[in-house]
């Protein structure tokens, strides 16, 4: 698959967002052990910490509504990509979403992408 090719499949569907939704165990596979989550303001380095972040968030039932998701090249000699999204979260049934901004890097390995940095963002105002 072509660069393009990849960067029009991620603004066309927030895959990762489905899986945090009903189930973030399943997250492990985008993550390695170099893999680095800064949430709010905490940063989380290695999969086995990103994923105990993840699963230990305080609410128990979230719906992302993705606003935007737009993408680019992050490097010119590796196919790696930039992703920012935008949108906002449903938390436990709230009638008032949390807008919110994420930005990860994707490198690729095997065919394959897998997220090399994640900051996840709330948007309060």
């Amino acid at each position: 698959m072509n660069l393009q090719t990849f960067i029009t499949q991620i603004q066309s569907q927030a895959n990762s967002h489905n899986t945090f939704d009903s189930n973030r165990s399943q997250l492990r596979g985008l993550y390695r052990d170099g893999s680095m989550l800064t949430w709010e303001s905490n940063q989380i380095l290695g999969v086995n910490a990103i994923l105990e972040k993840l699963e230990g968030l305080p609410f128990q039932k979230v719906v992302h509504k993705t606003d935007t998701i737009d993408a680019q090249p992050s490097s010119a000699s590796v196919a790696s990509l930039m992703v920012l999204v935008t949108g906002q979260l449903i938390v436990d049934d709230s009638p008032n979403p949390i807008a919110f901004s994420q930005v990860f890097q994707l490198m690729p390995e095997g065919g394959s992408y897998y997220v090399q940095n994640d900051v996840f963002r709330l948007v309060y105002g």
